[in-house]
């Protein structure tokens, strides 16, 4: 190791071993209280003589490598050593307590410590006057004051300089000595350690040492070294980065992965077989679950007394199943066992043959004199007319390769709810289950049943939201979901299902929507019903394009705006009903070209001003015209007397006003000896006057109760006796 002491001025000069020892000793002695205490230094102190000048430079020097907290560099300093040295950038290295030096340099240093009261001396005042910064010494590493922003390496080709007798360092004889003793590592920074606590307080000091790079210094490697150690920081920076991530991304998919393993165990993804035909079974046993949806097969392996575990195991019991049965027939079997283990088949109020092994499942009990037809005859008149009309048999359960088509078991006693392996029966074309004890949605494999043409599901409790899936069933001729509680928004994938003759969704008072104009697009419609449901927005104009229409019900729902004069172009339509919305403005004349129908139901609204006469050519009303509780005004049209086969006329709580016309009386003619009103009610209209005809004083008509004429009491003929108006049992004054 070389170590240089720059100076500008002076040659070499002789060192006063004394000042210098006092410095040292000093600095020893601020650190043995503390310092040695905490890091067992001691600092060895040299036995030469040192100049004045060489001092105070080694003192500020040293002064200034403390303030800097840095212990110089090793690779400078010891560059000599063929690096078993390496650089530290940690300031304030601790000299190992039991550390000897084996130096001549560290033995002087000792005796000397020895024979001067172990070695503690008065600490110099140092000499803080600023002088001239020398200029760094070509092929010198200069050194700045901690916080100089001015910190730089100047280098200049050493061996240029060395050839200068001008610019050679002068190097005072100690400082000779201390090069050759190569002092260790530890010793100079104890030397560090010890100085730490002076503080500089000069602003204008400048060192005045230059330390030179020994020969041997090997700048590449030096430089290698600390791209090594910046490359080791960064790599422990991106573990612990790293570390960090990955820490975070385990613990999100420890609380995501088993939400979404229990919502797909909520219903099976997929109806189809779980094994692929080129995969050979090792079992009968394994052969059966080949064909199973995944999903159920985990239900049967995880839970023996699902109605899955016991119908796969009534299915193992068949022997008929190991003779001749298809694939199809299999699935089938176990699809229907399964529906009848889930909702407590036993307890049907019909099972004839169900779970009979040597009866074919196409046998198995549905209703075949009633079916859909006489069940549902008043909520669904005309529905799935086409498939078997009351005066013809009902159409065969299966198809010819033995696959169930038609499955019946509505109004029989079903508990539960309806297993998802129901979906398997993809050959079905019509399917109707409910008005039971039914609970649970309906699931989005339904969208697997594309054969159906009639599906209903009625009276299924907290059924959910309509599936979109619904959409998929294009061979729709009808739909009826009634009394489900279905929640959420009309798909509009149901206006896609152009095919649809009779969509049926009833008292569901918390599915909303509207009727959009999509509706144009069932052209096929003969049944509209949504009644008692949560729609709102104004009726499309585009329903007058549906000239099939028969049945229009969208009573008891929030919709609002006027009455759409396209409907005057549902020639074919027999039943309107839109009481109990928030429907208003004037009825439309074009009403008076619904001549087909047999009942008129606008109860319930804000229409207002007058009723056009129109509707007297209404002439096939049957069954009522209903339209109380509005805000109609001016007089009772005299066209009401021609609706001779009218059962009810209903106009109280109006603002009828004038006279009650006498043609009314006209609708007491009888039908085969008997008039078929029932009632007449005008109460609730003030301005009504005058005297009520006789003709109508006496209404006799009997009332036949029907699911669209409950036939609610009071009956005859309803008028508030008044000042103004009176006639039949009600004196005039």
């Amino acid at each position: 190791m070389e170590v240089a002491v720059a100076n500008e001025k002076e040659a070499k000069q002789d060192v006063d071993v004394d000042v210098v020892q006092e410095l040292l000793s000093r600095l020893d002695t601020i650190s043995n209280d503390e310092e040695e205490r905490d890091t067992g230094i001691h600092v060895p102190i040299p036995s030469e003589k040192v100049g004045d000048r060489g001092k105070t430079t080694l003192k500020k020097d040293l002064l200034q490598m403390c303030s800097e907290g840095i212990a110089v560099e090793r690779d400078i300093l010891y560059g000599s050593m063929e690096g078993t040295n390496e650089k530290s950038e940690v300031a304030g290295h601790q000299l190992d307590p039991g550390f000897q030096p084996a130096s001549p340099l560290t033995r002087l240093m000792e005796s000397e410590i020895s024979s001067s009261n172990n070695g503690i001396m008065g600490l110099p005042q140092l000499d803080r006057t600023p002088r001239p910064q020398p200029e760094s010494l070509p092929g010198a590493h200069r050194m700045y004051p901690l916080g100089s922003n001015n910190r730089e390496e100047e280098s200049i080709d050493t061996d240029s300089w060395e050839s200068s007798p001008s610019a050679a360092p002068q190097i005072s004889e100690v400082e000779q000595h201390i090069h050759d003793a190569e002092l260790p590592n530890d010793v100079l920074n104890g030397l560090l350690v010890a100085a730490n606590p002076v503080e500089e307080k000069s602003t204008d000091f400048r060192p005045s040492m230059n330390l030179v790079r020994p020969d041997n210094y090997d700048a590449e490697a030096a430089n290698r070294r600390k791209q090594q150690t910046k490359q080791v920081k960064t790599n422990i920076l991106l573990g612990i980065l790293l570390a960090g991530i990955t820490a975070i991304v385990v613990t999100v998919l420890a609380v995501l992965l088993p939400r979404k393993v229990e919502e797909a165990s909520e219903e099976p993804m997929s109806m189809a077989p779980s094994v692929s035909p080129s995969q050979a079974p090792s079992s009968f046993q394994d052969y059966l679950l080949s064909l199973l949806p995944e999903t159920t097969i985990n239900i049967i392996l995880g839970n023996v007394e699902s109605p899955q575990s016991m119908a796969f195991q009534w299915l193992q019991e068949d022997t008929v199943v190991n003779v001749n049965l298809t694939d199809q027939r299999i699935q089938q079997r176990f699809a229907m066992s399964t529906l009848f283990f889930a909702t407590g088949g036993e307890l049907w109020q019909s099972n004839d043959n169900w779970l009979n092994h040597s009866v074919h499942e196409c046998e198995w009990y549905m209703k075949p004199d009633l079916a859909l037809q006489d069940t549902l005859k008043w909520v669904y008149p005309g529905y799935l007319k086409d498939f078997f009309p009351p005066s013809e048999p009902p159409p065969t359960k299966c198809n010819d390769v033995g696959a169930v088509q038609h499955l019946w078991l509505d109004q029989n006693n079903l508990v539960g709810s309806v297993p998802a392996e129901l979906y398997m029966l993809t050959s079905l074309k019509t399917l109707s289950i409910g008005f039971d004890r039914l609970v649970g949605t309906i699931s989005t494999h339904v969208g697997a049943l594309t054969a159906l043409e009639g599906l209903a599901f009625n009276l299924i409790y907290n059924a959910g939201v309509i599936p979109t899936e619904i959409g998929l069933l294009t061979n729709l001729r009808g739909l009826g979901l009634t009394g489900n509680n279905h929640q959420g928004i009309v798909p509009s994938e149901l206006w896609q299902l152009t095919n649809l003759q009779d969509l049926i969704v009833s008292r569901n008072p918390e599915l909303n929507g509207s009727i959009p104009t999509e509706i144009g697009t069932l052209s096929n419609l003969r049944w509209l019903n949504f009644d008692d449901c949560n729609l709102s927005g104004t009726i499309a104009t585009e329903i007058g394009q549906l000239e099939s229409l028969e049945w229009l019900l969208l009573h008891e729902n929030r919709l609002s705006g006027s009455f759409p004069t396209e409907v005057g172009k549902l020639s074919a339509l027999l039943i309107l009903s839109l009481f109990d919305n928030a429907l208003e403005g004037t009825l439309p004349t074009e009403l008076g070209l619904l001549s087909s129908s047999s009942l008129l139901n606008l109860r319930g609204n804000q229409f207002a001003g007058g009723l056009p006469s129109e509707v007297g050519l209404l002439t096939n009303l049957t069954i009522s015209l209903v339209l109380r509780n509005n805000t109609f005004t001016g007089l009772i049209p005299s066209e009401l007397g021609l609706l001779t086969n009218l059962r009810e006329i209903s106009l109280e709580h109006n603002n009828f006003s004038g006279h009650i016309p006498s043609q009314l009386g006209l609708l007491q003619q009888t039908l085969d000896g008997i008039a078929p009103l029932h009632t007449l009610n005008l109460q609730g209209n003030a301005l009504l006057l005058g005297t009520v005809p006789p003709a109508i004083c006496n209404i006799t008509g009997e009332c036949i109760p029907n699911s669209l004429d409950p036939c609610e009491a009071p009956f005859g003929l309803l008028f508030d006796c008044t000042e103004i108006l009176c006639g039949c049992d009600c004196s005039c004054v």
